[in-house]
């Protein structure tokens, strides 16, 4: 991931459990290891995937293996990151190591933050974002597919797209604008083992 002035890059390491962090020289596009080069997270979490909010300062980042949102604070200058909170993305009476979340995304107005359950629990969570960056669960939504592998919202941000690996499909979901809650799947196209949708 690329924070938004592009002078740096940030990548996940699931395994490792950390967060990398290189220095970008836009002209070239050469990394070099920031001064602090990674951030870790906890120990077996998982850290999969990152999402910048429109704040820049803030990131949320999921850890696949405990189904967590971390949020993080990121300092541009000195390339570094500092934790904040975090907050599940299952309910609280989820059986522990049955479901993994993937994907997350941020809303262009940075209210809501989405995240993406797959495996045992095909569904959405959607939080709002708190004035201190910290997420509270509003939703579980119905992805309407089976293992939900990459969720994003459109440039409109009316729509989430979410692509279903397992039942093979592309699922669309309303979003509502003034409360960021999402609806019943609105429309599905066929598409052979989907895993990610970008808008060009």
């Amino acid at each position: 991931m690329v924070p938004p002035d592009g002078k740096s890059v940030l990548v996940n390491d699931l395994g490792l459990d950390r967060i990398f962090v290189y220095e970008l020289d836009p002209a070239t596009s050469k990394l070099t290891p920031a001064a602090t080069p990674f951030w870790s997270a906890k120990p077996g979490s998982g850290p999969r995937h990152i999402a910048f909010s429109p704040k820049v300062d803030l990131i949320y980042s999921t850890d696949e293996l405990t189904s967590m949102v971390d949020v993080l604070r990121w300092d541009a200058t000195h390339r570094s990151i500092t934790p904040v909170s975090s907050a599940s993305t299952l309910p609280p009476d989820f059986p522990k190591d049955k479901a993994f979340v993937g994907e997350v995304a941020v809303s262009r107005d940075g209210r809501n933050v989405y995240a993406g359950n797959r495996v045992a629990d095909d569904t959405i969570a959607v939080f709002d974002v708190k004035a201190s960056g910290e997420l509270s669960a509003v939703q579980f939504a119905p992805s309407g597919g089976v293992n939900c592998r990459h969720i994003t919202l459109d440039p409109t941000n009316r729509w989430m797209v979410i692509s279903h690996q397992k039942s093979g499909d592309i699922t669309v979901l309303a979003r509502d604008a003034k409360t960021g809650r999402l609806s019943a799947p609105v429309h599905a196209t066929p598409v052979t083992h989907p895993m990610c949708v970008v808008f060009a």
